[in-house]
């Protein structure tokens, strides 16, 4: 890991260098815009814009930050370029189409456990009397050295696979994320739109049926929705890092910030 930053947006505080170990607590605030969109929609209502029934404004959740993030470093690697090959420590492990049980018993990682094990074993010969207890040591160490979504911002690993039922498949993450909510009241506007083809022949007949005839209303025209919120909207969120659950380096901390500049 390098000890130099690629950018100049953050600057590093004296005595500190990128591959360092955050010690200390940090609290942040990020707001950002959302203009004539749809930050985060609900599909419990149709995908429509997440607003407080009692207060009226938006809210976008923890999770959605999150996926953008591993969405920025599974395509991104850590010294801003664009990624030809997976980085080693980078992977994504929630990500679109996982099997989390086959990423969790994979070979490589399998490998990688047997390696702490045996790094455990050398600094406490006990390890293999309490074997069970230190393979899953291992094996949660194992998986966090490969996957950043899952050392940054924790996850269940015990459900399914080699920690299943395990204690140590409680991963707490250092990176936590409040729920988004706008400074605001907003409005949301449900905005009609149409398609000029149909989707199947029997589609078709059915819409040259309703048209009965009217060239401006037949063809193959549908129609559909586009929820979208009318009032420039400023979400605020609110970044808790706490060193005291892992010990992240000091580079994952800037490149946090970086994203979210």
């Amino acid at each position: 890991m390098s000890n130099e930053l690629h950018h100049n947006i953050v600057t590093l505080p004296n005595g500190k260098v990128a591959s360092g170990v955050v010690t200390e607590r940090h609290d942040m605030v990020l707001l950002f815009d959302a203009k004539k969109a749809n930050p985060n929609g609900d599909p419990d209502a149709e995908n429509m814009p997440r607003i407080q029934p009692n207060t009226l404004k938006g809210m976008v959740t923890d999770v959605c930050l999150k996926r953008k993030i591993r969405n920025f470093f599974s395509l991104y690697k850590t010294d801003g370029n664009l990624k030809d090959n997976p980085e080693s420590g980078y992977d994504i492990f929630i990500k679109e189409n996982a099997i989390l049980q086959q990423l969790m018993e994979a070979a490589p990682i399998n490998a990688s456990a047997k390696r702490i094990f045996i790094d455990i074993y050398k600094q406490n010969e006990t390890a293999f009397k309490k074997g069970n207890e230190f393979w899953d040591i291992s094996h949660r160490d194992a998986l966090c050295q490969t996957y950043f979504d899952l050392r940054a911002f924790g996850g269940v690993i015990s459900t399914e696979g080699p920690l299943k039922g395990s204690f140590y498949g409680q991963v707490r993450g250092p990176i936590q994320f409040s729920f988004a909510e706008s400074l605001d009241k907003v409005l949301q506007l449900d905005a009609t739109i149409t398609r000029c083809c149909s989707t199947s022949e029997k589609e078709k007949k059915e819409q040259e049926k309703q048209s009965e005839g009217d060239e401006k209303t037949g063809g193959n025209r549908t129609m559909g929705e586009n929820i979208i919120l009318t009032m420039d909207s400023i979400e605020r969120i609110s970044i808790f890092l706490l060193p005291s659950l892992q010990k992240p380096a000091l580079l994952i901390l800037i490149w946090i910030i970086f994203f979210l500049q």
